[in-house]
C-alpha cells in the first residue's frame, strides 16, 4: 500500500494541483492594477527587495499606487519598482483547502478501493484521510492571484 501511495497517488494529486497554482500569463499587466477594488488585500514583490510588503489597496495611477499598510500608515509605491502584485482572493480563500480536500480524498481513496487490490476498510480510510490531508495542505497554499509582474 505505501509503495501505491508514493508511485501513484501523490504524483496524480501534485499534477491536478498545478491547475490551481496557474495564472493567466498572458493578463499580467498594470491596467489589472486600475480594476483593483479599495480595500483590496494585495502583497508586493520588489525587484530589489527580499521582503514583501502587505497591504490594502488605495488607488493607483500609471506611475504607481499606493496602499494601506497593516499598522494604518499610507504607502506610495512607484510602478517601477514594483516585480510582482498579488491580489488575495477570497473565493480561493475560503474555498480552495476544502476543494483540495475533497479531491485528494476521492483520488485516493478511489486508489485504495480499487479490486486489483485487497480491499481492507481500514487503508481505505487512511488512504482517504492522507489523501484529504495533502489535497487541504495544496488548496492553501494557493491564496494569491498575481494582478501585475513586471516585464
Amino acid at each position: 500500500m505505501t509503495v501505491l501511495l508514493f508511485r501513484f497517488a501523490i504524483p496524480a494529486l501534485l499534477i491536478s494541483s498545478a491547475g490551481l497554482a496557474q495564472n493567466n500569463a498572458g493578463g499580467r499587466t498594470w491596467a489589472n492594477v486600475a480594476k483593483l477594488s479599495p480595500g483590496a488585500r494585495i502583497k508586493i514583490s520588489f525587484q530589489d527587495a527580499a521582503k514583501d510588503i502587505k497591504g490594502q489597496f488605495v488607488s493607483s495611477d500609471p506611475a504607481g499606487l499606493t496602499l494601506t499598510r497593516p499598522d494604518g500608515t499610507s504607502l506610495s509605491v512607484s510602478r517601477s519598482s514594483i516585480k510582482k502584485l498579488q491580489t488575495m482572493s477570497e473565493f480561493r480563500r475560503q474555498h480552495a483547502p476544502w476543494i483540495g480536500a475533497a479531491a485528494g480524498a476521492a483520488a485516493l481513496g478511489a486508489i485504495a478501493s480499487r479490486p486489483s487490490f485487497d480491499f481492507v476498510p481500514t487503508a481505505v480510510l487512511m488512504f482517504t484521510g492522507v489523501g484529504a490531508a495533502i489535497g487541504y495542505g495544496i488548496g492553501m497554499g494557493s491564496r494569491y492571484q498575481i494582478v501585475y509582474e513586471a516585464p
